[in-house]
């Protein structure tokens, strides 16, 4: 009996071992990457496995020639934390939105957007990034409660 759990143990070990310390495209190193951030991304939902895959793929402007779409996520990320986004319009009147991101500063894998009121409007993991790649994922932040005096 003693001998049948400890060959389960070196074989279960090891394996626990690999799985936990093998690196993902979750334990991307943010900092380490971000200088790929800064550039103009489109999204590419026809590279997602389904529309209701949570993670989004994008590709950077001159990537690729997507076909017509009647709305295509647009981010717009400069180095010194301005950006702009694609709002959705309901008349198809799509327009840009100013404000400014920054790296959330309780997880380097987390973009905040503010619109100019400094208000957030968007919020996103990033999940993988490369020069020619981001895949993100939404995040959503509930409001504080403040104290009522």
């Amino acid at each position: 009996m003693k001998s049948t759990y400890r060959n389960l143990i070196f074989l279960v070990f090891p394996f626990l071992i690999v799985t936990f310390f093998q690196k993902t495209p979750n334990s991307f190193a943010a900092l380490e990457n971000l200088q790929y951030l800064y550039q103009t991304w489109f999204n590419s939902y026809e590279e997602q496995e389904s529309r209701t895959e949570s993670i989004e793929t994008y590709r950077p402007e001159g990537f690729k020639e997507f076909p017509p779409s009647r709305f295509r996520n647009e981010y717009i990320f400069k180095e010194d934390g301005s950006c702009q986004w694609l709002v959705l319009h309901p008349a198809d009147a799509h327009y840009l939105k100013s404000g400014t991101w920054e790296v959330s500063p309780d997880d380097d894998q987390v973009i905040l957007i503010y619109d100019q009121q400094h208000s957030l409007q968007k919020s996103f993991r990033i999940i993988e990034i490369q020069k020619d790649l981001l895949r993100i994922r939404s995040v959503v932040f509930l409001e504080e409660r403040r104290p009522e005096n």
